[in-house]
């Protein structure tokens, strides 16, 4: 039997080619020559053969990847027994001959499915063996191949579904074990980030809701960062961190700044200050009360500040020479700006020195520097010299409570894990600070025409940067003056809205009304008194209707952030109350709507919106 049939192969890459990504348009075929080079791929390693069932099973340097006796039944075995398998999706590592994914298709012909191969070959062998139409008509289908390893690992969130259920095969993922390695470990990490910024979200969301909606005439008003791109063409730019390392080179800042546009992140702004250099740029992107107080006092009237609509509302009093917003990180600013000014999105990776690096290339810097970006505790250090953290543990201090007892115990409280630093020698760190830097580790992959440079070596080691010498900034051209002139020549702000920002604040007005009245009737209708199985069959349908409506609605998201978890927790559904938890869904959805409408309408009398 030829299962390496060219006839199969054409009508299968015909009827897939349409759904295929940018990275394999080779497989879009258009005569049969090309179906005979794309077969010549397949190394004579990889070996299509029959099984005893008759149909085809595969083989990889002689280690067969699915049954020699029936691959089929052990495919049907496999859907059967695992929980895994269900409408939520399923994302299958490994296509082999593509079996597994073939009958789940036909089981959930709904959910999504997405396969992910690193081997084209091994896909080639797989479109070669047997007729897949069926499989390719699933309306959720998404097929990558060969792409590398950090790609694949984002399109579950890019495809709008990050939580997708994984299916992993030992024999499937051994033909390139190094790949699904690093595979398994970027999804872990964006799994691990989606967790943290969920728990920061239930924690922080009515804080910045409430900071949002106080900042609505500066969300109007100010610029955005897109207005800074190029001011770094051709300088290179020292970003300073906080990280304890940055004590090195403070003594040598001033000469530093000669040849750098210098940028600095909210809580190495009082340093830099101490050191005689004020920061030509300031990025304070956190909402929170102390982040403000970071800057609080200090001089920054010769500075830019980059901030985001949510920082603490007191930020905006401070004297600077320009200040621009990002483009808002939470779903009220995305929803306002969407219709009224784009302002340049700036990465957001957990910490304030991701969003500043990001800030440097947008400014189309080429080479960036980078002091006290430690991510971890060398010498069981949190923070430089002189920064706030350091000098509030110094202020509280006493005899029986000394600073350092303070710094050892907020060291201690976030669960110490080693990490390898420049000099290859181990360094405490943490969790939450390793995701920081494979963020960078991520970025500096991306824009690969960035160089960025690591000044110190007692910080973690992060893939993708250079480690360098403070004095190495003092051998490359004095820029001084054309920063300067650079910086003084941009356009000054508008004190004025943006065209259209009071009816923007009105449409989501309208829209959150227009939530709360949907959610307040689905309360209603959870809460009603059934009698028999057709009248909750009824009740059901009803509900199933407005879910429909508020999970299309512009502004879910908006009320979403102030949705609260302690409020839909509780006892589960019986078959005596199989609404029971929908109630409290839809009581927490209608108090959140609430809440958004009461703050938005209390802060946009001052910018002029005709609250009906």
């Amino acid at each position: 039997m030829n299962y390496a049939s060219s006839d199969f192969f054409i009508s299968n890459c015909r009827l897939f080619s349409r759904r295929f990504p940018d990275q394999a348009a080779l497989l879009t075929l258009d005569n049969p020559d090309k179906a005979l080079k794309l077969l010549a791929l397949i190394p004579p390693t990889m070996n299509l053969s029959p099984a005893s069932s008759g149909d085809p099973t595969v083989s990889v340097q002689g280690q067969f990847l699915h049954s020699q006796r029936d691959p089929r039944r052990e495919a049907e075995k496999t859907l059967s027994k695992s929980d895994i398998f269900t409408s939520d999706g399923c994302l299958f590592c490994g296509s082999g001959l593509l079996y597994l994914p073939e009958l789940y298709s036909s089981a959930f012909p709904q959910a999504p499915l997405v396969i992910i191969e690193s081997e084209l070959p091994l896909f080639l062998l797989a479109l070669s063996s047997r007729p897949l139409d069926a499989l390719f008509a699933h309306p959720q289908l998404v097929i990558a191949l060969a792409l590398p390893a950090h790609e694949a690992a984002a399109l579950p969130e890019q495809l709008g579904f990050p939580e997708i259920p994984l299916f992993t095969s030992p024999a499937l993922t051994a033909v390139n074990p190094s790949w699904w390695r690093e595979f398994e470990v970027l999804v872990r990490r964006n799994r691990e980030k989606r967790a943290i910024n969920a728990n920061t979200l239930k924690k922080f969301g009515p804080l910045w809701l409430r900071n949002m909606c106080k900042n609505l005439q500066e969300l109007g008003s100010l610029g955005g960062v897109q207005t800074l791109q190029g001011l770094a063409q051709d300088i290179p730019v020292l970003l300073l961190a906080a990280g304890p390392s940055l004590d090195t080179i403070m003594p040598s800042l001033h000469a530093y700044s000669r040849h750098c546009l210098i940028l600095a992140v909210d809580t190495a702004c009082r340093v830099c200050i101490q050191a005689g250099v004020t920061p030509d740029i300031v990025v304070l992107v956190d909402p929170q009360y102390w982040n403000y107080k970071h800057l609080e006092g200090l001089d920054l009237s010769s500075s830019i500040l980059i901030t985001e609509g949510a920082a603490w509302p007191a930020v905006f009093s401070i004297t600077t020479r320009r200040r621009y917003l990002c483009s808002s990180l939470f779903p009220l600013g995305k929803f306002l700006e969407k219709d009224t000014i784009a302002r340049g999105e700036l990465g957001a990776g957990g910490s304030v020195s991701t969003t500043a690096w990001d800030a440097a290339r947008l400014m189309g810097a080429k080479d960036i520097y980078v002091a006290g970006l430690d991510l971890g505790y060398p010498g069981k250090k949190t923070h430089a010299s002189g920064s706030l953290f350091e000098e509030l543990s110094h202020m509280h201090s006493n005899r029986l409570s000394p600073a350092e007892t303070t710094l050892s115990a907020a060291l201690s409280s976030t669960g110490l894990v080693p990490a390898q630093n420049w000099k290859g020698q181990t360094i405490a760190t943490d969790k939450r600070l390793l995701l920081y830097a494979w963020w960078f580790e991520s970025r500096f992959a991306s824009f690969p025409e960035l160089t960025t440079r690591i000044l110190g070596e007692e910080g973690v080691l992060i893939p993708g940067a250079y480690s360098a010498r403070p004095d190495d900034i003092l051998a490359l051209p004095v820029k001084r003056d054309d920063i300067t002139r650079r910086i003084q020549a941009l356009p000054p702000e508008e004190d004025r809205l943006v065209a259209g920002f009071p009816e923007a604040v009105q449409r989501l007005l309208d829209s959150l009304e227009d939530i709360l009245l949907l959610a307040r009737d689905a309360e209603r209708l959870s809460q009603r008194t059934w009698t028999g199985a057709n009248e909750l069959h009824h009740i059901t349908k009803r509900l199933d209707a407005i879910d429909q409506k508020i999970r299309t609605h512009p502004a879910k998201e908006v009320a979403a952030m102030v949705f609260s978890a302690q409020e839909t927790e509780g006892p589960a559904s019986t078959n005596t109350n199989p609404l029971a938890a929908s109630q409290r869904v839809y009581h927490a959805l209608v108090a959140a709507a609430e809440k958004n409408i009461e703050l938005i309408k209390k802060f946009s009398k001052e910018i002029e919106v005709t609250v009906r």
